[in-house]
């Protein structure tokens, strides 16, 4: 395993791409009583990379952050997707009462088998989706993690639903040291980057120092810190789209980096 502590500069900027919202297409599947809303690209099937599952956080976040970054993986011929998670987004049926950290998980792991089953694939989560991508690395093929200001939970907030028994357990101090999710990490041998706001105020310095002593086996780890940038990284990213173009670069080189980890190779 080697590091790299990267930093990215507004000194050094490239400037972005045109939007990419109108390369995705709406795709839906039914999970329990309601519809669950995503969005995919339909790359050139001969060509195709490994596909790229984006898995939101919390507080209102939707599928649609993944637009402050994935330009670079739409021009690479990277196939994506996101789905907003029952209990938030426009879903059929309405939020889901008692969600949990369970719930998206299993939200994620029905996606996954749905669209991409038994074939290499990056998991990238934000926030609280880092959790949640960690875990579901524990049963699909994914030879690279991605983490954006990464939350990880104590293992016994996983299956209390989401409200205020659930901050009871997280907001005990340090919880989050003894949790799931860095089981899983230890047990994941693929490449790990972990991308970081320096002004992020929710998630500490410590977490994300877990999270890199927890990656005893990764093939490849490397850090990103994003000057100026605070924990809504992707609201933050929409505004400065030439550094969502320098991140978006930077993952498809470290995922990617012979683009050899094609679907079938």
């Amino acid at each position: 395993m080697w590091s790299l502590i990267q930093w990215i500069s507004a000194d050094a900027m490239m400037s972005a791409e045109p939007p990419i919202a109108d390369c995705y297409t709406p795709w839906t599947f039914d999970y329990g009583a309601s519809r669950r809303n995503g969005i995919k690209t339909t790359p050139r099937p001969t060509l195709a990379l490994a596909p790229f599952w984006f898995i939101h956080g919390a507080g209102g976040a939707l599928k649609e952050s993944i637009f402050s970054f994935a330009a670079a993986l739409v021009s690479n011929n990277v196939p994506v997707f996101a789905f907003d998670h029952g209990d938030v987004g426009p879903n059929d049926g309405g939020p889901s009462d008692g969600s949990s950290l369970r719930t998206r998980v299993d939200e994620a792991k029905f996606a996954i088998e749905l669209m991409s089953h038994d074939i290499p694939l990056t998991l990238c989560g934000t926030s609280m989706g880092g959790h949640i991508a960690l875990r579901v690395s524990e049963v699909c093929i994914a030879h690279s993690i991605v983490l954006f200001c990464p939350a990880i939970y104590n293992r016994h907030a996983y299956d209390v639903p989401f409200g205020e028994g659930f901050r009871r357990v997280i907001r005990c101090e340090n919880s989050w040291r003894d949790s799931d999710a860095t089981d899983a990490l230890r047990r994941f041998h693929g490449r790990l980057l972990i991308v970081i706001g320096e002004r992020d105020k929710i998630i500490p310095h410590s977490v994300v120092q877990e999270l890199v002593e927890n990656a005893e086996h990764v093939s490849c780890l490397q850090i990103i810190r994003i000057p100026e940038c605070p924990h809504g990284i992707h609201p933050w990213l929409r505004t400065h789209p030439d550094v969502g173009e320098r991140i978006g670069r930077a993952i498809v080189d470290f995922c990617y980096p012979r683009r050899a980890d094609r679907i079938g190779s």
